[in-house]
């Protein structure tokens, strides 16, 4: 066993037996559902040893932070539970969850590269959330949950009406999977990048929507991170380059001038052994030219592997395909690997373009020095997440070529965004 740690049937003796013990003497005892944040992004991008040793110093590090007669088991993968017997109430066993969170949120050093993650929690009490093991780790399972949609590294306690979200997730997700099956109910939305002087249009991002036949538009922070989370994004991702390549091939036989579309990648994409070569060949079979497409990824993608990640992207490139580097000045990679990346746009991470007209703490010098930057390497800067007049006036003080954002248009369906953008009705 990899960590050590006892197995899920083990702990479920162990609940059952600190039920009764529980019962005799009074005393709540608490269960800790514990899922690790980012944990796959660092599995894919640094590779599984990595990711092994990385669950065995998490569950040294959650060991140390329990009390002696507590239990961790680690039910598979990055997830985690702590049994806490002899508990004063939940406050005390709020204090270890955030102890937990804590020590797993330090930095880790690996194979001499250093990196953060987080986890979320969810807890349930004795008698008051349930009375078996089952029912319990359910409920802690809720909260947990609820604690990735609040915003991660954090801790939930289980209430009751979490039971119909988990319900409400779980129908989700199966319904996800017969969408992406059939592919119907997705679509694209499109949205312009315009040259900042000219307002002609560049370039167009795709963005994928899911119309569900009784909920209507699922909101993509809904959905795609539920992908993420239930190993649907490689489905979703070969479904959004299937639309996107129909799309363009539906603009060319109108006659539409067409420009660059934009497809985001992600990690678990990206990373894929044969992906190069399978959008390679879904490109060349759909007669598009390369040069109409960018792969749009962010640049914490590239975290600690950006040798290998150059090297999947030099290839995108020599195929004729352009990069385009997302969020910029959020992520990890270092500047020094920057130049050597074969990108063609750098978008500057809306946080900056938000806090441009913040009086306290402007974003201004941020902006200025990533165009500065940008432009001495040859790269198009996109400053996306435009939304104000103020914004607008402001960024012709920088090296900024492109906007993109909801001042200039929200994104369109395919038939609007050609209507609007493209010049010609595409029915």
């Amino acid at each position: 066993m990899l960590t050590r740690l006892p197995n899920r049937r083990l702990l479920e003796d162990r609940i059952n037996l600190a039920i009764r013990h529980a019962h005799r003497s009074s005393q709540p005892l608490a269960i800790v559902f514990i899922d690790l944040d980012h944990f796959k992004q660092v599995n894919d991008t640094l590779g599984h040893a990595v990711g092994d040793e990385l669950l065995i110093q998490v569950s040294q590090r959650m060991q140390d932070n329990l009390r002696e007669d507590d239990t961790l088991a680690r039910l598979g993968g990055d997830e985690f539970i702590a049994l806490l017997t002899d508990i004063g109430g939940f406050s005390q066993a709020t204090q270890i969850a955030q102890r937990l969170i804590n020590a797993v949120s330090e930095a880790y050093y690996i194979n001499q590269q250093s990196f953060r993650i987080g986890c979320s929690l969810g807890i349930s009490l004795y008698p008051d959330d349930g009375n078996t093991a089952e029912t319990l780790i359910q409920n802690a399972d809720a909260a947990m949950y609820r604690a990735k949609r609040e915003g991660r590294n954090t801790y939930r306690l289980y209430r009751s009406e979490m039971d119909l979200a988990a319900q409400h997730h779980l129908a989700l997700e199966s319904e996800l999977r017969n969408t992406l099956e059939t592919g119907e109910g997705l679509f694209m939305a499109y949205q312009p990048l315009i040259d900042r002087d000219t307002g002609q249009l560049i370039s167009t991002e795709a963005l994928v929507r899911w119309r569900h036949p009784t909920q209507g538009i699922i909101a993509p922070g809904d959905f795609i991170p539920l992908a993420e989370r239930s190993g649907l994004i490689l489905a979703l991702g070969e479904q959004v380059i299937k639309l996107v390549l129909s799309d363009i091939n539906a603009w060319q036989s109108a006659g539409c001038r067409i420009v660059p579309v934009a497809i985001n990648l992600s990690a678990t994409q990206f990373w894929q052994s044969n992906f190069v070569d399978d959008v390679t060949n879904k490109i060349t079979a759909s007669g598009i030219a390369p040069n109409l497409i960018t792969f749009e990824l962010t640049e914490s993608i590239l975290l600690n592997r950006q040798a290998k990640g150059i090297e999947i992207l030099t290839r995108l490139s020599n195929f004729g395909c352009h990069i385009a580097l997302d969020d910029f000045g959020t992520g990890y990679s270092s500047l020094s690997y920057l130049q050597h990346i074969p990108a063609d746009s750098l978008k500057i991470d809306r946080s900056f373009i938000e806090g441009l007209n913040d009086e306290k703490r402007s974003s201004r010098p941020i902006v200025a020095a990533i165009g500065s930057m940008a432009h001495e390497l040859g790269l198009t800067v996109v400053a996306e997440g435009v939304e104000t007049n103020a914004q607008w006036q402001v960024l012709g003080n920088y090296a900024i070529d492109t906007l993109q954002g909801f001042y200039i248009s929200q994104p369109l369906n395919a038939q609007a965004f050609s209507n609007h953008w493209l010049g010609l009705n595409v029915e």
